[in-house]
């Protein structure tokens, strides 16, 4: 910061002049340092200059240009079944979604009726398997316990019982 001996209120121009005394420039001819203020000025003019022109083009409107002439007309199109009428396609489109429906309600019982299908067969093989578990139980029984009553060994004790069958 420059120092100064007296400062008078509003002596701006002091100010300046006195931080711009030879003792604070680089060393080198003066002309040199004028060259350099010079570009300095130059850069910031061409850099303001090309912030406005941008910030401009952003912000303007774009419309469009007057129309151009009119184009040569394009080929008529096929003509379409004058027979049918707007009602007889929605009919048809109806039929079509009733099928589909149909079509979707029997897959729906048809994967209902697998499922019930296997359900009863893992019923029936889990019924077969208890039997033969009751036949090889009943065939296993020891003949001193009386009937209704089954031979029970007591994992703990290894002690062996008659218990009640259930």
């Amino acid at each position: 910061m420059c120092l100064f001996g007296q400062r008078q209120p509003g002596a701006m121009g002091n100010i300046l002049a006195a931080c711009n005394r030879p003792r604070w420039r680089r060393s080198g001819s003066s002309g040199s340092t004028k060259e350099n203020q010079m570009r300095l000025k130059t850069s910031l003019i061409v850099g303001a200059f090309s912030l406005v022109l941008s910030i401009a083009g952003c912000t303007t409107s774009q419309t469009p240009g007057p129309a151009g002439p009119q184009g040569a007309a394009g080929a008529t199109g096929a003509t379409g079944d004058t027979g049918r009428d707007s009602d007889e396609r929605r009919a048809e489109e109806q039929r079509r979604a009733d099928a589909q429906r149909g079509a979707d309600a029997q897959r729906t019982v048809d994967a209902q009726k697998a499922a019930d299908d296997q359900r009863r067969a893992d019923e029936q093989r889990g019924a077969d398997d208890q039997k033969r578990a009751d036949n090889k139980a009943r065939d296993g029984r020891d003949a001193s316990c009386p009937a209704g009553e089954h031979r029970f060994t007591n994992a703990d004790t290894g002690k062996t019982s008659c218990v009640r069958d259930l």
